[in-house]
């Protein structure tokens, strides 16, 4: 709500201006400026005098694009702007910058016991307003202020008997931002790798957590843009922290055919958790190294991208370094002890993105145009909906829109991916609504995930007997793109369970309400796809970027897209 307050800055007024912007309110106060209170800096000043709020009034009447942002001084009638001085007659320290208002000072008379007489003065001394205030007029003044006063006196009893006022439902953009805190507080300052999880809710593990993953790192870098862009970090200092990453992942972290390890120590980029060298991880790096790059055209760190996604040999990947020349689908990685590992990219699954980076490399690594062809999957109807492959966690219909904007689209098979990640968000929502008989989805809660679970981390599906009641909140609100009320409705939902879920990075990652259980922790690739989904709902910033990008675009074309 936009509030104007009449004075403001003495007395009471400070106190109930600092209420109103804490509620959220976009609060204006109008005042002659005499009292410099300590005011948020949310708050717009204007300084006048309200015997002459006509003035004010024309203000206010402007654009909001004209009208003055910070603090301005109404005139009273009769005095004139303050000029800039000539050249001759400045100063030769600080000349103003703009034209202000000089405000005349008042001069406050008795005249005799039925009327006041107020009288300003201009700047040079001269009256310029008489007006008559009736002492009827003091007398109801005098009335309303003790009114004020029994109002304060009795609101301590009051807001006893109703309860403490609710707390106003965070914007989009808050989740948003806390979501970014986390990759700008949680990767590392020398290495620029970018924790994989870390604790959301108080607690002595808080700030503990020294494990990297390679996937959160690609989704900071895409996520300095939108720091960027909203004023939460400058622009120098998130190239900075760009460039720092790039560097180190171009020159000093281990890879193999281009392809990087998973978990990594965020310190020292070791490979942590005898993980694997993961192909579709090492595709999420590289997609956020190429949005960062195209945000900062023609500098080393879109030089850097460029040369770490080049270098990822897709064929060495895709024939399990050329034991299979025939095989089309890559592998989901490597380990250094059983080699490549035997499940590959096949059937449906969140792979699109990595699909097309491949076919968008340059040169002989490239991914064939045929894999594409050959990655082939049956279509299912679910809740009456038609999807891809069946039922599955939401988030394999979130992470490729993350970077690629196929509305309207179709491939050279003829599918419409987006009808079919939009068609899983409805089938998701319709069957957990048709679930009252589980206390989470009974609440209206929805988004069956991949996710931390009761029994540690797993994978549910939208299907009797593969999901027990965890939901997850960044799928909930990811989903903005494709059912933008629902998901806005549970962000007011999510609101009603702040005290077990909201933390220092917004929501925790899952909450299973039919088990009463409530994850103390945020990941980073579900902050990720969560911020980079809601800003391209908003704004689009991440899909424009994306279709600058030469990989991109060579990758849409080898799949057909049109």
């Amino acid at each position: 709500m936009r509030i104007l307050v009449l004075g403001g800055a003495n007395f009471i007024g400070p106190a109930a201006v600092r209420r109103l912007a804490e509620l959220g309110h976009e609060v204006s106060v109008f005042h002659r400026g005499n009292h410099n209170a300590p005011l948020p800096d949310s708050v717009r000043h204007i300084h006048g005098d309200r015997a002459n709020i006509t003035e004010f009034a024309k203000i206010w009447a402007m654009p909001s694009e004209r009208r003055p942002k910070r603090r301005c001084s109404v005139p009273l009638p009769g005095s004139a702007p303050t000029r800039r001085p000539s050249s001759s007659q400045a100063s030769s320290t600080t000349p103003p910058k703009t034209r202000r208002w000089r405000t005349p000072e008042m001069d406050f008379s008795g005249r005799g016991q039925e009327n006041f007489t107020f009288s300003a003065l201009d700047s040079k001394g001269r009256s310029c307003v008489p007006a008559t205030r009736s002492s009827s007029h003091v007398r109801s003044l005098s009335c309303l202020a003790l009114c004020i006063l029994i109002g304060l006196w009795f609101a301590p009893f009051a807001r006893a008997q109703a309860g403490p006022l609710p707390e106003p439902v965070p914007t989009i953009e808050t989740v948003q931002r806390r979501a970014f805190d986390f990759f700008w507080n949680e990767t590392n300052p020398v290495t620029g790798l970018t924790k994989d999880r870390e604790r959301n809710l108080p607690g002595p593990s808080a700030g503990s957590s020294t494990v990297a993953s390679i996937a959160a790192t690609g989704y900071m870098l895409a996520a300095l843009p939108i720091g960027v862009e909203h004023g939460w970090v400058t622009r120098k200092l998130a190239y900075e922290r760009c460039l720092k990453t790039l560097r180190y992942i171009h020159d000093t972290l281990p890879n193999i055919h281009g392809f990087y390890y998973h978990f990594l120590d965020w310190g020292t980029g070791e490979r942590v958790w005898n993980c694997e060298l993961s192909s579709i991880d090492s595709s999420l790096l590289a997609l956020g190294a190429l949005a960062s790059g195209e945000y900062w055209p023609r500098t080393e760190a879109q030089s850097l991208a460029g040369k770490i996604t080049g270098r990822m040999d897709w064929r060495w990947m895709r024939t399990d370094g050329g034991a299979w020349p025939n095989e089309p689908a890559p592998s989901m990685g490597w380990d250094p002890k059983k080699g490549f590992l035997p499940s590959r990219w096949k059937g449906y699954n969140e792979a699109a993105y990595l699909y097309l980076l491949a076919l968008g490399t340059p040169g002989e690594a490239r991914l064939p145009w045929k894999s594409w062809n050959s990655w082939t999957f049956p279509t299912a109807i679910m809740e009456g909906f038609q999807v891809f492959g069946g039922p599955s966690p939401i988030f394999m219909a979130q992470m490729t829109p993350g970077y690629f904007d196929l509305r309207g689209l179709r491939d050279r098979q003829g599918r419409d991916w987006w009808t079919a990640w939009k068609n899983a968000h409805l089938a998701d929502q319709a069957y957990c609504a048709r679930k009252p008989m589980n206390k989470t989805y009974a609440a209206g809660f929805w988004a069956i995930n991949a996710s931390d679970q009761p029994g540690g981390y797993g994978a549910d599906s939208p299907m009797d007997g593969r999901n027990t009641g965890t939901v997850s909140p960044t799928g909930m609100l990811a989903g903005i793109v494709f059912t933008p009320e629902r998901s806005r409705r549970s962000l007011t939902e999510l609101w009603t369970l702040r005290e077990k879920i909201w933390g220092r990075y917004g929501f925790g990652d899952a909450f299973n309400l039919e088990k009463d259980w409530f994850g103390s922790d945020v990941i980073g690739i579900d902050l990720g796809m969560m911020l980079l989904l809601t800003e391209n709902a908003r704004t689009g910033l991440i899909w424009r970027l994306m279709k600058h990008n030469a990989f991109a675009r060579r990758g849409l074309a080898a799949a057909a897209f049109h």
